[in-house]
């Protein structure tokens, strides 16, 4: 799963920054939750994710087992003598869209705010997954061939001398925060979705417990011993997730469901029903 790092707050950036929505989520707590990460709160075995001055809290305990950061969380690792895959840094332009390599597609950024965003002149080790595109339209517009855009890291992947790996984005991640439940900005996409689900198998050693890409309205809780799992799914949103596709961490041979129909193949399970608006499904997998 991924583990939620601990939260410091400051006079620029206060638990009411937070609280606009009537609760108090952190952003990485969002992020999670936006892309439907399976996210734990004291885990030794999973990722950890820590935006902005959360990075004080870091241990090497907790560096030895993957981290995602934000630019501000990089920045105050680096200052302190952590290798985290740059050598300079600078005040970026606003990008208008992000590059995913991978995928070879673009998405549009749109944010409520400007936003806040670094250029880091990577070590050579260092993978970029994902860049921003700089355009004369701004913010949400792509104007022109992107072959020819001038562009800088997004999302990169780095492991350091000590083996100690991280996935880190170029963007200040409150800064970067939307509030429209219709859209998430940078974080709420199916490529960032995709992106983060591979980067933190790669962060952590293993795969997530159960993901269900394609689909960031779904909540998902997980819970696992020695021989089995139950996954349980809600769907938070106003339009029905049309036949779900599980993929778990390792082949199951059994299942059981609850609320809901399904069939186990190997490493995913196949749901035999659409789930409704705010509807759940429960299932157990054995070996």
């Amino acid at each position: 799963m991924m583990t939620i790092g601990k939260t410091l707050f400051t006079e620029e950036f206060t638990p009411n920054v937070l609280c606009q929505n009537g609760h108090l989520p952190t952003i990485s707590q969002e992020i999670c939750v936006d892309n439907s990460i399976p996210t734990a709160y004291d885990d030794e075995n999973s990722a950890t994710i820590v935006f902005g001055e959360s990075a004080y809290h870091l241990t090497d305990k907790i560096l030895d087992r993957g981290v995602i950061l934000d630019a501000n969380a990089a920045l105050i690792l680096h200052q302190n003598g952590i290798d985290v895959g740059f050598t300079q840094v600078e005040k970026a332009p606003i990008p208008c869209g992000e590059y995913f390599r991978k995928e070879d597609d673009v998405v549009v950024c749109t944010l409520e705010n400007v936003g806040q965003f670094y250029r880091f002149h990577l070590n050579k080790s260092a993978k970029v997954l994902s860049d921003f595109l700089v355009g004369a339209g701004g913010l949400g517009v792509i104007d022109g061939n992107i072959e020819h855009m001038e562009r800088f890291p997004a999302c990169y992947y780095y492991e350091n001398a000590n083996n100690q790996r991280f996935l880190v984005y170029s963007f200040v991640a409150h800064t970067a925060r939307v509030k429209n439940g219709w859209h998430k900005g940078l974080f709420r996409h199916y490529l960032r979705q995709s992106q983060m689900i591979e980067a933190i198998g790669h962060l952590q050693d293993h795969p997530l417990p159960a993901v269900c890409e394609g689909n960031p309205g779904l909540y998902i809780l997980c819970k696992k011993n020695e021989r089995s799992m139950s996954v349980g799914i809600w769907n938070l949103f106003a339009d029905e997730v049309i036949s779900p596709v599980i993929t778990l961490d390792r082949t199951y041979t059994a299942i059981d469901c609850y609320r809901c129909n399904g069939r186990l193949e190997e490493n995913q399970v196949h749901l035999q029903d659409d789930l409704p608006p705010f509807g759940f499904a429960f299932f157990t997998v054995s070996f």
